[in-house]
């Protein structure tokens, strides 16, 4: 059985579902109301981390089995950082982690195979997931204007979708999913997720 670590929370969702804009506002209210918080995200900006948005931005070509390795070391990195943090008394809330690298890699690599190199990584207490229609998502990458990313694809993240529904299959009972419906308002979303973790005493009423 792997560690859940109890304050370290995730925000999950395809490419467009607004998993950072999530970020951004619970990072505000645990500001707002004095609380330790250390708002993160994979890829990392690290070294290896950066490697990888490069490639996303299709700057550099990779092969799946370079990207899954190089999502898993950029990873392992960022659970030495995020353990300092939570070790210092801060909350850790990231926008994407190892459920997005079973969804993703496992379009164009085997499910155990992406499973196995994530497997000794602790778990969150809570997975935010923004389950969002693959047409909306795309609308909304279209109404940014800039270059699509590598898996930006219709095809692509219909299969994504279906990974992530299997990656949630193996959370333990110490290890939360929590649906948010991704066609609500930003406002509508940031309320959901923010009423959840009142219920778990991270915010004040």
């Amino acid at each position: 059985m792997r560690d859940v670590w109890n304050k370290f929370f995730v925000i999950e969702g395809l490419d467009g579902a607004g998993t950072t804009t999530q970020l951004h506002a619970v990072s505000a209210l645990y500001q707002a109301e004095g609380r330790p918080i250390f708002a993160t995200c994979e890829p990392t900006d690290g070294l290896i981390g950066s490697l990888v948005r490069r490639a996303l931005r299709k700057e550099i070509c990779l092969s799946p089995f370079q990207m899954a390795l190089l999502y898993a070391a950029d990873r392992d990195e960022h659970v030495r950082e995020m353990s300092v943090r939570l070790k210092q008394g801060a909350t850790v809330i990231s926008d994407r982690y190892l459920f997005s690298s079973l969804a993703y890699q496992s379009v164009e690599l085997p499910y155990a195979f992406v499973a196995s190199l994530n497997d000794g990584f602790p778990l969150p207490s809570v997975v935010f997931f923004i389950d969002t229609p693959v047409e909306e998502c795309l609308r909304r990458i279209e109404i940014r204007g800039r270059k699509k990313e590598l898996f930006e694809i219709q095809s692509f993240l219909e299969k994504v979708k279906r990974n992530y529904e299997l990656s949630f299959e193996g959370l333990p009972a110490d290890s939360t999913l929590v649906r948010v419906d991704g066609m609500l308002p930003i406002d509508a979303i940031s309320e959901q997720i923010t009423r959840f973790l009142r219920t778990r005493n991270c915010l004040s009423e």
